[in-house]
């Protein structure tokens, strides 16, 4: 959260009536990295109970669930489809916003207090089923997250040049290696959209975004958008796109 929150609260303050906004993001990022530095400091932890619980998704739902129960002295069990825990922080937030050692080190926190078993590479109708886990466990979480990327609802989106936000984060995540050409078009105003754009522009691309609406309209921290156009990233306001333009495989342009 002291990272990565786009702290909306800041805005509705009533502290800025009187001079600014409580930093309670960067306050709690203060206090994270300090534990980091001098050692964690973890709730009191009632005895086990004996009762397990399936959660499905190793995300922040699902890592949080896992923390609480365990403090209440239930066991769980963490199933997820990716090779590690973390969900869209680890495979959504790029490297630049979110350090994976310090993702990392908070998800070890979590598992360390014990009876918190991790099965990873293992997804929900491919491997298991809920009504197995509801037979192996006395209770099951749904943590599985969205992980499905919003459709642009143009002619040839289907095309293999046309990335999803997310599933283009995932795959940079994953240490896949992305063709994207020299020039890249992001579409939306969103964080995903300045994450996907900024990544992008880290591997080279001359990035260009484009949003339905204004600047002041865009609903992505202005901390961001601020910084993607310091780093190059030119913008289009009030463009919506219409088509897509196709040379056989390639594609070539596209219609606003």
């Amino acid at each position: 959260l002291g990272r990565v929150c786009p702290h909306p609260c800041e805005e509705d303050c009533r502290r800025q009536r009187v001079e600014a906004p409580i930093s309670i993001r960067n306050l709690k990022r203060w206090v994270a990295d300090w534990e980091m530095e001098n050692g964690v400091i973890l709730p009191e932890l009632q005895p086990f109970s004996g009762k397990r619980v399936a959660i499905v998704g190793g995300g922040p739902a699902g890592l949080c669930a896992a923390y609480y129960l365990r403090i209440k002295g239930h066991g769980s069990v963490i199933f997820d489809q990716m090779p590690e825990l973390g969900g869209m922080l680890r495979y959504g937030i790029p490297e630049y916003r979110l350090p994976k050692e310090v993702l990392d080190w908070e998800i070890e926190q979590i598992v360390s207090m014990g009876e918190i078993e991790v099965k990873c590479d293992q997804a929900l109708g491919r491997d298991f089923t809920i009504a197995q886990l509801e037979e192996q466990y006395d209770a099951v979480v749904l943590a599985i997250g969205a992980w499905k990327a919003k459709a642009l609802r143009v002619d040839g989106e289907e095309h293999p040049r046309v990335f999803g936000g997310i599933d283009y984060l995932r795959e940079v995540a994953l240490g896949n290696d992305v063709d994207l050409g020299n020039n890249v078009v992001v579409v939306g105003g969103g964080n995903t959209a300045i994450d996907a754009a900024r990544t992008a522009q880290r591997a080279g691309c001359d990035v260009t975004l484009v949003y339905r609406r204004t600047r002041a309209e865009m609903p992505a921290e202005a901390e961001e958008i601020h910084d993607a156009e310091e780093e190059g990233i030119k913008y289009e306001f009030l463009v919506a796109p219409t088509g897509l333009e196709f040379d056989g495989d390639n594609l070539t342009g596209m219609s606003c």
